[in-house]
């Protein structure tokens, strides 16, 4: 696990490499930082991650978005879920 705090907001990330599947609990911004790509970069370190030959045997990584939240539906859209 790695965490880091900062003027009480918490970026945490828990990560086993032996798993076969991934799943984002959650992916969130603080709404002054949003839409300056900073969900993008954290999603595409985790998916290098997941890709590296560490991490070969991981073969899905999955996520759950309420129906409600259209800007995270559009999110994970543009980059290829489903």
């Amino acid at each position: 696990m790695i965490a880091s705090q900062e003027d009480q907001d918490v970026l945490a990330v828990y990560f086993r490499p032996v798993s076969t599947v991934a799943y984002i609990l959650s992916l969130g911004v603080v709404q002054e930082y949003r839409r300056v790509g900073i969900a993008s970069l954290l999603l595409d370190s985790l998916i290098r991650q997941l890709t590296t030959p560490e991490a070969v045997h991981c073969k899905a990584l999955f996520l759950h978005v309420l129906t409600s939240n259209s800007s995270a539906i559009r999110f994970y859209e543009n980059r290829n879920f489903k």
